[in-house]
C-alpha cells in the first residue's frame, strides 16, 4: 500500500512540472531590444549565430521549374537525322560496299526565329541524309542544313512546312555573365525521351575543350547531358539560353559542357546570310608573355604574306589586345582571330619593347590558307588537301571535306579512290583538318571513309 501510494506521488509531480514548465521558461527569457541585440556581442559571446538573414533573403522566391518548363518547352525540339550505316554492307567489291542501309541518331535543337530557323550541333546533323524535327506539340517535320561549322560545332536548320510558321523562339542570354554555382536546367532528348528535364549548376566557366581546331571554352555543369541532348538548350533561371549542350566528359557522372551563347551570336548571323563560316587567320606562332605580369601573348614567328606581316608585326611583340578584347594568353589569340570574318578590320594593341604601338590589321582567310596546305596520307597512298566552297558544290556537301588531289598508282587505295574525290566521314564522324585525319589512319586498325565522287556517295572500308 504504502509503494502505491509512492508511485502515485511520482506521477502527479511529474505532471505538474510538465504544466508548469513553459510558465517558468516565460519568466526568465528577455526579449532583445534590438535585431542586434540578438547577435553576439564582442567581448561578452563568443558564440557564433546559427544563422544571420535579412527579411528580403527570406520573402525571396526563386522561380519554379515546372512554370520555366512550361514556358519555354515549346522552343525546344527533338532532331532526327539519318545516315550512312556501312556496318551492315551485304558484299563488297574492289574495297567498296555496295549495299549500305542507314542508321538513326538523335540529337535536341532550339527554335531561333518564328519561321522555323533551328539551332543544333554541327556533329548532330554532319553527313545526314534525312533530317527530321520533331515540335513540342508531336508534330514532325523535314528540315534542310542552312550551314555547319566544325570549329564551333554549331549548324543551323530551316523547318520545311506547306503552311506558314508561328514558332515560338528561345531567348538567347549573355553567357559572359554566368557564375560558377549559378542554378541552370536544361531541357533536351537524352537516348530518345523526348523533352526531358535536368537541372544542376555552373561547375566551371571557360574549360579549354582539349582540342586546338576548336575556338571557343566550354562552360562545364553538373546538370546531367546524355547522348541525345547534343544540340539542346542550357538555360538560366531567367530562362534565357546560356550555352549549347555538346558534349560529356566519357566514363563521369555530372561533368557536361555548354557551348557559351557569345559563340552561337557571333556564327550564327553569318550561317544564315552566307551558309558558311569562314574561320579568321593571322599569321603568326605564339608564346607566353616574359615579365610585365606575364599577360599577353609573345609573337614567336610571323609568316610571309600573311595579315601579321603586312600589319608590320615582328617576332618578341608582344600582343596585348584585339579590337576591344584583352589577351590573357597565347590560347586566347586563335579563338579571337578565328571567330573574327576575314575580312574584318580590327585594331591590336602590341607592346614592343617599351612601347606600347597600335597596328592596324584585316584578317585573313583561314580555309584558303588551308585548302593550299597539302597532306600525304602513307597509310593510303594519296595527297589531300581541305575541300574549298567549290569542291564542295560540286560534291554537293554542306560540311567540311577533303579532296582527294593525288593517288599513287601503287599504293593501297589505287583501286578505290581518285583524284577529286572528297573525303568526308571518318568512322562516322565529319573528317577535321587534313593533318589530323593523316594521323588518325597512322593509328592502325581498321577505318571507314565515306566518300562523295561528283556526287554520289558510297562508303570504303581501308585498313
Amino acid at each position: 500500500m504504502q509503494r502505491s501510494w509512492v508511485i502515485l506521488i511520482a506521477v502527479a509531480a511529474f505532471v505538474a512540472g510538465l504544466w508548469c514548465a513553459p510558465w517558468i521558461y516565460r519568466a526568465t527569457w528577455v526579449p532583445p531590444a534590438s535585431g542586434n541585440d540578438a547577435l553576439p556581442q564582442a567581448g561578452n559571446d563568443t558564440r557564433e549565430p546559427l544563422l544571420v538573414s535579412t527579411p528580403a533573403a527570406v520573402d525571396r522566391e526563386l522561380p519554379r521549374l515546372s512554370v520555366l518548363y512550361e514556358k519555354l518547352s515549346p522552343s525546344v525540339v527533338n532532331i532526327s537525322v539519318l545516315s550512312a550505316d556501312p556496318q551492315s554492307g551485304r558484299g563488297r567489291r574492289f574495297g567498296v560496299d555496295t549495299y549500305v542501309p542507314l542508321r538513326e541518331s538523335r540529337g535536341s535543337g532550339l527554335i531561333l526565329t518564328r519561321d522555323g530557323s533551328v539551332l543544333t550541333n554541327h556533329h548532330v546533323v554532319a553527313g545526314a541524309r534525312q533530317v527530321q524535327v520533331q515540335l513540342d506539340d508531336g508534330q514532325v517535320l523535314d528540315a534542310s542544313v542552312i550551314g555547319s561549322h566544325e570549329a564551333t560545332d554549331l549548324a543551323l536548320l530551316q523547318l520545311e512546312s506547306d503552311q506558314a510558321l508561328t514558332l515560338q523562339p528561345a531567348v538567347l542570354g549573355n553567357s559572359t555573365e554566368l557564375r560558377v554555382g549559378e542554378w541552370v536546367f536544361a531541357i533536351g532528348n537524352p537516348f530518345g525521351l523526348n523533352h526531358s528535364l535536368t537541372t544542376g549548376v555552373v561547375s566551371y566557366i571557360g574549360r579549354p575543350p582539349g582540342d586546338d581546331a576548336l575556338l571557343f571554352d566550354f562552360i562545364q555543369t553538373d546538370t546531367a547531358i546524355n547522348p541525345g541532348n547534343s544540340g539542346g538548350p542550357l538555360f538560366n533561371l531567367a530562362g534565357e539560353v546560356v550555352g549549347i549542350n555538346t558534349a560529356i566528359l566519357g566514363d563521369a557522372e555530372g561533368i557536361g559542357f555548354s557551348i557559351p551563347t557569345d559563340i552561337v551570336k557571333a556564327v550564327v548571323p553569318v550561317l544564315r546570310e552566307t551558309g558558311e563560316f569562314h574561320r579568321g587567320y593571322l599569321g603568326v606562332t605564339l608564346a607566353a608573355a616574359e615579365g610585365e605580369g606575364g599577360e599577353g601573348a609573345r609573337i614567336a614567328r610571323v609568316f610571309e604574306g600573311t595579315p601579321a606581316a603586312e600589319a608590320g608585326l615582328v617576332p618578341d611583340d608582344v600582343l596585348l589586345a584585339i579590337g576591344e578584347r584583352e589577351v590573357d594568353g597565347p590560347d586566347a589569340v586563335p579563338r579571337i582571330i578565328g571567330l573574327s570574318p576575314p575580312g574584318t578590320e580590327l585594331t591590336l594593341q602590341i607592346r614592343r619593347g617599351e612601347e606600347i604601338l597600335s597596328a592596324p590589321v584585316v584578317i585573313g582567310e583561314f580555309d584558303a590558307l588551308a585548302e593550299l596546305a597539302e597532306v600525304t596520307v602513307p597509310s593510303l597512298g594519296i595527297v589531300v588537301r581541305q575541300a574549298g566552297e567549290g569542291d564542295r558544290r560540286r560534291a554537293r556537301l554542306a560540311g567540311a571535306g577533303l579532296v582527294v588531289t593525288m593517288v599513287d598508282p601503287r599504293g593501297p587505295a589505287a583501286r578505290s579512290l581518285s583524284a577529286g574525290d572528297v573525303i568526308f566521314e571518318l568512322d562516322y564522324e565529319a573528317v577535321g583538318e587534313a593533318s589530323r585525319f593523316a594521323t588518325q589512319l597512322q593509328q592502325g586498325g581498321r577505318h571507314l571513309l565515306l566518300v562523295s565522287r561528283r556526287g554520289s556517295v558510297f562508303p570504303l572500308w581501308v585498313q
